[in-house]
């Protein structure tokens, strides 16, 4: 795969993901995964918001270690966390949370927005 350099980042050439994405069309999802990891190797991570775990157990199975991000905005109901700390035993998730900067009463319109930080969960 060619790319270009922007700053410090790669950025795949667009013909190249265009190819790529129609040679894995009739593939199962892991092959994306597989190609992903291959491709990017650690740069590689699932965003996932967990209303379900299916990318989740696919991903796991082909890249174990694959890092997963959530995005906790503070407003998740307490069984959605909860379930997130399921899948995370559940998977021996490599998980990533973001979380904001600044209190949630604070996010109302008109507030200052920050860039999040990211923290592990404890173990």
């Amino acid at each position: 795969m060619t790319a270009t350099q922007t700053g410090t980042q790669e950025v795949p050439d667009l013909a190249d993901l265009a190819r790529v994405s129609a040679e894995l069309e009739a593939e199962p999802a892991s092959s994306a995964v597989k190609w992903a990891w291959e491709t990017f190797g650690d740069g590689a991570v699932l965003a996932a918001s967990f209303q379900d775990c299916v990318l989740i157990d696919i991903a796991t199975q082909v890249v174990p270690e694959m890092e997963v991000v959530f995005l906790d905005t503070q407003y998740h109901f307490a069984e959605t966390l909860w379930y997130v700390d399921q899948v995370k035993e559940r998977y021996d998730l490599n998980l990533r949370v973001i979380t904001p900067q600044i209190a949630p009463d604070d996010l109302g319109p008109g507030a200052r927005r920050e860039v999040g930080v990211a923290h592990r969960p404890a173990a």
